[in-house]
């Protein structure tokens, strides 16, 4: 609480020096630091910093040379606020696959990830999830006969795009572990996203993991809250009245793709019964 109060009563320009500060730090720390990507989050240049810094120069003549300062430092922090982000999730794509893949350490990262929602929304669903859409490609010529887990060899292209997308749809996992009131990342291409993974022989079953998480979050009976923008106005979504959180307000769940799921864990589970490296899998299909 203390270290929140302190972040707080810094200003603009020495957040961004602290936030410069801890983001050089996560790029060489192993494994990442997770208390100093908790204060990296919490560092970035707020909305309401953004939106008073813009209204307030209104107050001044335009003929004012310290109008003129003024808003032209008004007109960057936006920019600037767009380019720490960017640089704290270009950090993380590329630091989360050599991340340990335990589900432990990474439901701690995802429970600081989706601890601010728009950072979540920004990191999850604008560069996650579309890094994991650019692997399916790639990870459908995959067949165990191919010898990617040599150690003596260079690691190859598809060995890293296994090893991303194994990173990414855990820790997608873990975060539909958290509460329903923390910020989740779901929106209706998120189940038929997973299942691009489910028939995938590298990935099946990561992905039938992360989908029953997903399931089990939707089915707790409790307002699931969902990490989302300002501008975000989904017929799907709405505010909770008494939090001001934005939660679900409806399905999410495509019939179609219940079709789909269902007969990709048909021919999961006969493959199951005829080689060692399937699993059964603990997702309930209905």
């Amino acid at each position: 609480m203390t270290t929140n109060i302190i972040l707080d009563l810094l200003s603009e320009e020495l957040k961004v020096q602290a936030f410069n500060s801890c983001l050089e730090k996560l790029r060489t720390a192993q494994p990442l630091d997770l208390e100093t990507l908790k204060v990296c989050i919490k560092l970035r240049p707020s909305e309401d910093a953004t939106a008073k810094s813009g209204s307030s120069i209104k107050t001044t003549p335009s003929s004012s040379p310290s109008w003129d300062q003024d808003n032209a430092d008004a007109t960057a922090r936006p920019v600037q606020r767009q380019t720490l982000s960017a640089s704290l999730c270009d950090l993380l794509l590329v630091r989360i696959p050599h991340e340990k893949v335990d589900s432990h350490h990474l439901y701690r990262l995802a429970e600081i990830l989706c601890s601010d929602g728009h950072f979540a929304h920004l990191l999850f669903r604008d560069n996650i999830n579309s890094a994991l859409a650019a692997l399916v490609p790639q990870l459908s010529g995959y067949t165990h006969d191919e010898h990617v887990h040599d150690d003596y060899e260079p690691e190859s292209n598809l060995r890293q795009a296994i090893r991303t997308a194994t990173s990414y749809l855990t820790l997608i996992k873990c975060s539909y572990w958290l509460p329903g009131g923390h910020n989740h990342i779901i929106d209706k291409g998120s189940l038929e996203l997973l299942s691009r993974f489910v028939d995938l022989p590298a990935t099946t079953e990561i992905a039938l993991d992360a989908i029953s998480a997903l399931l089990s979050l939707l089915r707790r009976g409790e307002p699931v809250v969902v990490a989302s923008t300002i501008t975000d106005t989904a017929s799907w979504l709405k505010v909770e009245p008494n939090t001001g959180q934005v939660v679900l307000s409806g399905s999410i769940i495509d019939s179609s793709l219940w079709d789909r799921l269902s007969t990709v864990e048909l021919s999961y589970h006969t493959k199951s019964e005829s080689t060692t490296y399937y699993k059964k899998p603990t997702c309930i299909l209905s």
